[in-house]
């Protein structure tokens, strides 16, 4: 007698019979058999399963004349095993090498069914996505008897598990001994009822909190595309309905309690699903009438509670997100402080003129900038973080394109110099082009894969590590010479990023060791990459495009004055740029369940970065006049030009993790897009304004570009979530 039958039931499963055959005959125990049944498919499954038979004499099939079902078909494969377990496998699944030593191993004499945990795959990304239950309501795992099995399959409460989708190992003298069999009657809830019986009959469950059987998604988190295999579709009306019955009857007396429960949390888990798929303003609009409903006023009051508990300290202090944004805010609010003293330095010792001058050119590298290193950075975060490519590569392969990519841009920007500098002198281009473009942007790749290697620690200690040898720069500067030109800052500029990169290199190699360097590995990354530097191009464009715009259509001073406004604004966002920096990695993993999860990830960062942003707007607006005192009379302009910039940190603690939303759903092509076009409208706002209007136009097409990013990404958000349901109502309507 084989100690293990595997019973696969197929219809029409060509694409995934033999990936399922495979894992069945990898098994660590040999003293097994595999039984397919195929229920009257009309492709190449059997002729797939009968030539695998050829070669392993434990694969037998049996064929049904017509279509009948997985119910029937299952209890075919039932009737025909003869292993002292039977172990369920449908056709599109594949379960790991050690499964059933695993199960077997942890299995006890009461035991009757033994179940584990499962992974959701997304078959044409070929990854795993998520796991059915959280290891955390399993603990070392579960047993209980059929009335501990009941009271726990209530669907939608916080210690409830439906093990629904589990297909545990079933002692096959048990069932016979009973006479126990799966409905045949029943499309939806079969595995439930199927359970239940064998539970009802006597022994127990016991659940493992860890994951050996992979099930195939019906529709891909990752690769958005439909698996082409069959899934039963939730039937919430039906499944309340048949819950019901089984109340009912008398056979369920000893549990009918729970299956009433079970029906009427069915039943309001169909009220939830349905009003989650409403838009938020229809939700608003609904209340009213939704709270007239016994069972939603139950689950906003729930939701309300574990909203106020999830404000509590002691969860949001242990939060990887509040540890990692802290580290970053601390840094940040270092580098803030040591900013101000930097700015305030070097924007009295050069005056608005010089100051205009070195805000042009750093304006203007700043618009190529991201294209050092094609996305390099963004790359080592998210191929980090996604398994793809170990640090060390990403680490390597970053450095060399830096360096080449580098050097082609300061090239660039030297040569062309005339084209978009007005009598600003070529040693202070090349100096903040070789800062900038080569040891700044290692200085960017290794806080990016610090970020990804999970070390913010280090990302802040790189930033103020950079603040602080420009403090120290300048301070020399001050004291070592009567007047400081901006010739003199553009080189202490160049020897504090050379300082700065040698010390992120040093750092970066400590952590993963020496860089390696692949080909093939940075081509197949470039058509991504270029995407993130356009979209980071893009972005600058229509931040700092116009300080070179005023430089050349209108004065330095008025170029001076209105960097120095756009200066404060910047440096007023540190404390959401933290945390935008530190959510950043985590929309990659949330994203993988697609654009309404990446969605829902950033209104949850919205509602915490809004409420800064009016604080911030309100703070803005009252310090303006104040400034001028400190910075000094010639920037006197400086306190309006803030009051009329003040709006867009509101604006940008919605459209940055809008933003990134995009990004963590595999939409970057979509987000670059949307900047580049809010880049050209601010172009070519600046072109028609900026000449009348100097500073003033400038600071109204900023406002303006950051309101159409704003608007911009949220409509494309809502519409990649309406294409996203369109098509897996499309996917159910076919499986229908």
């Amino acid at each position: 007698m084989p100690r293990v039958s595997i019973i696969i039931p197929a219809w029409n499963a060509e694409q995934t019979i033999l990936r399922a055959l495979d894992s069945a005959q990898s098994q660590t125990i040999n003293d097994i058999e595999i039984i397919v049944i195929d229920d009257a498919s009309a492709d190449s499954t059997v002729d797939l399963v009968k030539s695998r038979a050829l070669a392993d004499p434990r694969i037998r099939l049996h064929r049904l004349e017509k279509n009948s079902g997985p119910a029937a078909a299952r209890n075919v494969g039932i009737s025909a095993a003869k292993g002292e377990w039977l172990a369920l496998l449908d056709a599109d699944d594949t379960i790991s090498s050690d499964r059933l030593e695993r199960l077997l191993d942890a299995s006890a004499a009461q035991d009757v069914l033994v179940a584990d945990n499962l992974e959701f795959y997304d078959l044409h990304a070929g990854r795993t996505v998520r796991l059915g239950i959280d290891p955390a309501l399993l603990g070392s795992g579960l047993r209980f008897d059929v009335a501990g099995f009941a009271a726990r399959c209530k669907a939608n409460q916080p210690d409830a598990v439906d093990f629904g989708l589990l297909q545990p190992l079933i002692r096959t003298s048990h069932i016979r001994m009973h006479g126990i069999s799966y409905d045949e009657r029943m499309r939806y809830g079969e595995d439930f009822r199927f359970t239940l019986d064998i539970l009802l009959a006597g022994g127990t469950l016991l659940v493992l909190p860890q994951a050996y059987y992979q099930y195939t998604e019906r529709f891909g988190s990752i690769s958005k595309m439909a698996s082409g295999v069959s899934k039963t579709i939730a039937r919430y009306d039906l499944l309340e309905s048949q819950t019901r019955e089984l109340a009912r009857e008398p056979r369920y007396a000893r549990v009918a309690g729970h299956l009433e429960q079970r029906a009427d949390a069915i039943r309001k888990l169909s009220k939830v699903n349905s009003f989650g798929r409403r838009s938020t303003l229809l939700k608003f609009a609904m209340l009213p009438h939704t709270l007239t409903d016994r069972d939603m006023r139950s689950y906003i009051k729930s939701r309300a509670v574990a909203r106020l508990k999830s404000l509590h300290s002691s969860n949001w202090k242990n939060s990887t997100l509040f540890k990692d944004s802290s580290n970053l805010c601390l840094g940040q609010g270092i580098k803030l402080a040591l900013q101000g003293v930097y700015f305030l330095c070097i924007a009295r010792s050069l005056g608005p003129a010089q100051y205009g001058a070195f805000a042009a050119v750093t304006a203007m590298v700043g618009i190529v900038s991201p294209y050092v290193g094609l996305g390099c950075g963004n790359l080592f975060l998210k191929n980090v973080r996604a398994g793809k490519r170990d640090a060390t590569l990403c680490w390597g392969n970053g450095l060399v394109v830096t360096l080449i990519t580098g050097l082609l841009a300061t090239a660039a920007l030297c040569g062309f110099s005339q084209l978009w500098s007005s009598g600003i002198p070529l040693a202070l281009i090349a100096a903040i082009c070789f800062s900038d473009l080569i040891f700044t942007r290692a200085i960017d790749l290794a806080s990016f894969g610090f970020a990804a290697s999970g070390k913010m620690s280090k990302t802040a200690v790189q930033n103020t590590t950079m603040s602080v040898l420009r403090v120290i720069a300048i301070l020399f500067l001050i004291v070592g010479y009567r007047q400081v030109t901006v010739a003199l800052w553009a080189w202490a500029y160049f020897a504090t990023a050379i300082v700065g990169g040698l010390f992120a290199l040093q750092q970066g190699s400590a952590l993963w060791g020496m860089p390696r360097f692949s080909t093939s590995a940075l081509w197949e990354d470039a058509r991504e990459g270029s995407f993130f530097s356009i979209s980071t191009s893009a972005q600058t464009v229509y931040n700092d495009i116009d300080k070179t715009m005023l430089a050349r259509l209108s004065t330095l001073s008025a170029t001076g004055v209105y960097a120095a406004a756009y200066r404060i604004i910047d440096v007023s966002l540190t404390p959401v740029r933290s945390l935008v920096s530190a959510a950043y990695p985590e929309f990659f993993r949330i994203g993988t369940g697609g654009m309404e999860a990446s969605f829902g990830y950033a209104k949850r960062l919205i509602r915490k970065g809004i409420i800064f942003g009016v604080v911030d707007f309100f703070g803005l607006i009252l310090i303006a006049p104040l400034l001028p005192l400190i910075l000094g009379p010639k920037y006197a302009s400086v306190a309006p030009a803030i009051q009329l910039l003040a709006l867009i940190p509101v604006m940008r603690c919605v459209h940055w993790f809008l933003a990134n939303s995009l990004s963590g759903a595999n939409a970057q092509m979509l987000r670059t897009c949307i900047q580049v076009c809010v880049a050209l409208l601010n172009i070519g706002l600046n072109l028609l304004i900026l000449p009348r209007w100097s500073w003033v136009g400038a600071a109204w097409t900023s406002v303006a570009s950051d309101a159409a990013l704003m608007v911009a990404v949220y409509v494309a958000v809502q519409w990649k979530i309406s294409a996203e349901t369109q098509k897996e109502r499309e996917l159910v309507h076919a499986l229908e």
